[in-house]
């Protein structure tokens, strides 16, 4: 389970974000202030840090973790953060504004937290008869090639990354354009691509489609 520090005061809003993570199975403490984050970091190493910057001891609390440098890589969420707070490539991290749904709160985190993992060793992902070769950016079905574009070729590889899993379109959009988009233009954005991802490997309606879509929720490569 992904241990995740939430450092909120409100003593209503701290314990339903902690609860909101463990029901989506992440390890969740809850630190009000600063001495109890400092306290927090003599035992222990989250995989992430999320920080109400409005909260009693958020700034100060970010400032202090940033500069330890065996800290730097480790990733954060601001919430409400002034807009010169720019997470850098080596400090990674996402602010974001409230009012930030649960699903979507998670969501960001768990993109975040995908954009930490090294590289997969191996260059080659199979998936029942699907083979897709990293390195030479090549997709086979059944031992016959198909022909992806470059947004089609990461869409396919996310998918063949997390089969089975229910992957929203915001999910879908961060880890594969590698940004955020305003609410309604992700269903048109990945919509298009998956149109274009589905003709190709299904050979056009030929074979069966093995993404599935989950209303209400995302899409699932079974």
């Amino acid at each position: 389970m992904p241990k995740i520090l939430i450092i909120e005061s409100d003593s209503k809003l701290g314990p339903q974000l902690a609860t909101d993570f463990e029901a989506a199975a992440y390890d969740a403490s809850l630190s009000p202030d600063q001495i109890d984050v400092e306290r927090y970091f003599e035992t222990s190493l989250p995989d992430l840090v999320l920080v109400d910057w409005l909260s009693s001891g958020g700034p100060e609390a970010y400032t202090r973790l940033r500069a330890r440098e065996e800290l730097r890589r480790l990733p954060f969420i601001l919430l409400d953060a002034p807009a010169t707070i720019v997470p850098s490539m080596d400090e990674p991290g996402l602010v974001l504004e409230r009012p930030v749904p649960a699903a979507d709160l998670i969501a960001a985190a768990r993109s975040l937290l995908r954009r930490m993992q090294p590289p997969g060793s191996d260059s080659l992902i199979v998936v029942r008869e699907f083979e897709l070769d990293r390195e030479r950016h090549r997709l086979r079905r059944s031992g016959k090639y198909i022909h992806l574009g470059p947004l089609e070729f990461r869409l396919m590889e996310f998918f063949m990354l997390h089969p089975g899993q229910v992957l929203t379109r915001q999910e879908i959009i961060e880890s594969v354009w590698g940004k955020r988009v305003t609410a309604g233009a992700e269903e048109r954005v990945v919509d298009v691509q998956l149109r274009r991802l589905r003709a190709a490997i299904n050979h056009g309606g030929k074979r069966k489609d093995p993404i599935k879509t989950v209303r209400g929720q995302g899409y699932a490569f079974s």
